[in-house]
């Protein structure tokens, strides 16, 4: 953190800012934020269902209960560059012998991050609560995966698990300077002019 003894600081939807005039706003996200989207891909299906409000709303109560095939995958999404991710899971877990790996997007493609596995017992991932955790990389790039931009990271298993019950998901990653973000979303210009050269006058084009 900046080492100036003047500044001001704010809580903004569960993040933490400060700012000294030396540089861009610092956000943290807490120790253990959630993600700002959580995506299943079910292979099989070739669809995407999303269980962002079961998995961030901070109850007990809800959960989600997944059953992974061998191609299916978790895109879990965070405002920055992660280092973590952190599963609370319920009654069911897996215990099949499948190893999970974490890729983030890096210049294009997916890349292994090689992460370390806090949820594997006796090389079943998602066995036991723990984080999948690695190091933080300035590689990883934003993605846009359903209209929404991110750093993404997926999650894959060698072959199928068996049915799990997951109550919550949450990131680990270190505060970072505010940065300009592309939403993801395309807008619409209001309008649109072309200007003629030879004619000397605007044509409109919207």
């Amino acid at each position: 953190f900046p080492s100036h003894d003047t500044g001001w600081n704010d809580t903004v939807g569960e993040k933490w800012l400060y700012a000294d005039g030396d540089g861009a706003p610092v956000m943290r996200g807490g120790d253990g934020p959630y993600p700002e989207e959580v995506l299943f891909w079910d292979n099989s299906e070739t669809t995407y269902t999303n269980y962002t409000r079961d998995l961030t709303d901070n109850s007990s109560v809800t959960s989600v209960t997944i059953t992974f095939a061998a191609s299916d995958k978790l895109y879990v999404a965070s405002p920055c560059r992660a280092d973590g991710i952190t599963f609370d899971l319920g009654s069911n877990v897996n215990n099949n012998a499948q190893a999970a790996t974490v890729k983030g997007y890096q210049n294009g493609s997916w890349t292994d991050e090689t992460a370390t596995d806090g949820t594997a017992s006796g090389g079943a991932s998602l066995a036991v609560d723990g984080t999948m955790s690695w190091a933080l990389s300035a590689n990883d790039d934003m993605s846009v995966i359903q209209g929404r931009m991110a750093y993404w990271y997926e999650i894959s298993w060698a072959g199928a698990l068996d049915a799990v019950d997951i109550n919550s998901i949450k990131l680990t990653y270190d505060p970072e300077r505010l940065s300009n973000k592309w939403s993801g979303v395309y807008e619409t210009p209001l309008a649109v002019r072309f200007y003629d050269q030879s004619a000397g006058q605007y044509v409109v084009l919207s």
